[in-house]
């Protein structure tokens, strides 16, 4: 984080090769973010372009009453969420109502494996595009505040400050999406 408002303060002052230097650390969980929530990887750097764009934008403005990275990622989550109504309505207006091909979350994370595990490696792609597609049945509240929290790991704290809400109104959404996905899950647990 001081790191964060160090490079924040550079820029300000007019050293805007900072900024390259806050992509840089903060690129792929912005990805990641977008990944989770938009539920496919097909326009996710697209997408993480226009966030650090309107970033750069408005960081002459970020007054620091968050953390940088709170700042950054509640604008990859609307940014996000904007995507998703961009799709709906698209959706409303197409004649073809076909589900467009996801692609595998290999593209976003790759395993970490000693050595070649292949049927291992299958089962975990197996398990990971299971929990994906459990993942986006989830109603869009749900899942960002699920992605937020199980797979990002931000605090409840930050989560309610990306999201403009109440902790409490975090809790009950987690609540809620762990419940649905153990539904969802329930025969592969």
């Amino acid at each position: 984080m001081e790191e964060d408002s160090r490079l924040v303060e550079r820029f300000q002052s007019g050293e805007k090769g900072s900024f390259d230097d806050l992509v840089r650390r903060h690129y792929q969980r912005v990805c990641n973010i977008l990944f989770h929530v938009l539920g496919t990887s097909s326009n996710v750097e697209d997408l993480a372009q226009e966030v650090f764009l309107k970033a750069y934008h408005a960081l002459p403005f970020y007054r620091g009453q968050s953390a940088f990275s709170t700042w950054l990622y509640r604008i990859a989550v609307n940014a996000g969420l904007d995507e998703l109504r961009r799709q709906k309505r698209r959706r409303i207006f197409s004649f073809s109502r076909l589900d467009e091909p996801t692609e595998s979350r290999k593209e976003i994370e790759r395993s970490t494996s000693d050595g070649p595990q292949p049927d291992k490696e299958i089962e975990r792609q197996e398990l990971a595009e299971i929990i994906e597609r459990a993942m986006r049945k989830l109603p869009e509240k749900l899942r960002v505040v699920s992605t937020l929290r199980d797979i990002e790991g931000f605090s409840y704290g930050e989560i309610a400050e990306m999201l403009q809400c109440s902790i409490g109104t975090v809790k009950s959404r987690l609540f809620y999406a762990r419940a649905k996905l153990r539904r969802l899950l329930k025969s592969y647990l």
